[in-house]
Parts: structure tokens; sequence; C-alpha cells
């Protein structure tokens, strides 16, 4: 499959790969701090955003140990809105860690949750993986609002294990198991998945 043709259709939403068009979008919405304040992200520039979307391009799709970067379009208008990050992980490639990011001018209206379960669904439905999960700052309310919303379940609570932004913070671990997954009929009647 190839990760950069993939579209992933929703009734509000379109998932697919960022283009350099949309390096200075990303990028604004990267350098607020009202959206990185919880985020790893170090010395953003739009260059070093458009230098990730091109890297990104390269990258395998559905590879070990690599991340792929999607971003989320409206589809009234095919603006984007924010981006989700999949890390697929170990040797039998069936666990993926997701990292999702909005625009801060576009939380609040359900496209987080929107964008989520669709991946959800495709890595579940589709790719048949067998574990998803997500590691979040436990100040993050936001995200961990979303998370529990779509289904998912807090496993771990690490104190003080990772060094971001000259701290060290505390990481919760949430993750949802294939086996557990109960997709919504109303949302995935919406769902078209094109390569």
């Amino acid at each position: 499959m190839n990760g950069n043709k993939l579209i992933i259709e929703t009734q509000r939403l379109f998932i697919k790969a960022i283009q350099p068009v949309n390096a200075e979008t990303v990028y604004n919405y990267r350098i607020d701090p009202r959206v990185n304040k919880y985020q790893n992200w170090e010395s953003i520039s739009y260059e070093s955003i458009l230098k990730f979307i091109n890297e990104n391009l390269k990258t395998e799709f559905n590879s070990p140990d690599k991340w792929k970067q999607f971003g989320i379009y409206t589809k009234d208008n095919d603006f984007l809105i924010g981006d989700t990050g999949l890390h697929f992980l170990n040797p039998q490639n069936s666990i993926v860690e997701i990292g999702f990011t909005l625009s801060h001018e576009n939380q609040g209206f359900g496209y987080g949750s929107e964008a989520v379960k669709s991946i959800i669904y495709f890595l579940f439905k589709i790719l048949k993986k067998h574990r998803i999960f997500a590691s979040v700052d436990p100040q993050n309310n936001k995200s961990i609002s979303l998370l529990k919303r779509v289904g998912f379940k807090q496993e771990a609570y690490f104190k003080k294990s990772l060094f971001i932004k000259e701290n060290w913070v505390d990481d919760v671990i949430f993750a949802l198991l294939n086996e557990e997954y109960q997709p919504n009929e109303e949302d995935y009647k919406y769902y078209c998945i094109k390569e």
C-alpha cells in the first residue's frame, strides 16, 4: 500500500499525505504555543517543516520503526487543519503508536475525534493491527478526553520519564486492542478508503 496515495474519507474530512504546498499552514499551527505546549517539536522553522514534509513523502508506509504523517483536511474546501502521525512498531509490525495535532482554530468541532476514529478503523479493519497506543502528557486534558471518547483506556503512568523542553515530564499511555474495538456503524458508513 502506497501511503502517499492513501486517502481516508470521513463525513467531513480527508486524511491524506501532506504536500509541500501545505508547509506554511503546518508551520503556522505548529508554532502556536496553544498547540505545541505538550509537543516535543524542536527548532520549528518553515524550512524544517518543508524538509519534514518532503522526507515524510519518501518514508515507506507501514514499515517497522517508521513514522508516517498524514494531513487532516476539510472536505468542503480541502483545507489542512491538522495532522496525525502513525508509528509502526515491533518485528511483527502489529503495534502502532498514534499522535495527532489540530490547529487551535479547528479544535472543539469534533474533527479530532472524527479523524482518529477513521484511522482506528483503517488500522484495525484494513491493516489488521493488534494494538494502537498513544503517549500523552497527563496535563493534556483535551487529548486525553479525545482518546477516551474513541475508546482508548489508560494502561500506564510513568513519572518524569520524558525530557521535553528542558524538563522531565510525566507520560501517560492510552491504548486500544483490536479485540476490544467496537466500530460505530453511524461513523463507518461514511468511511471510504482509496489508494
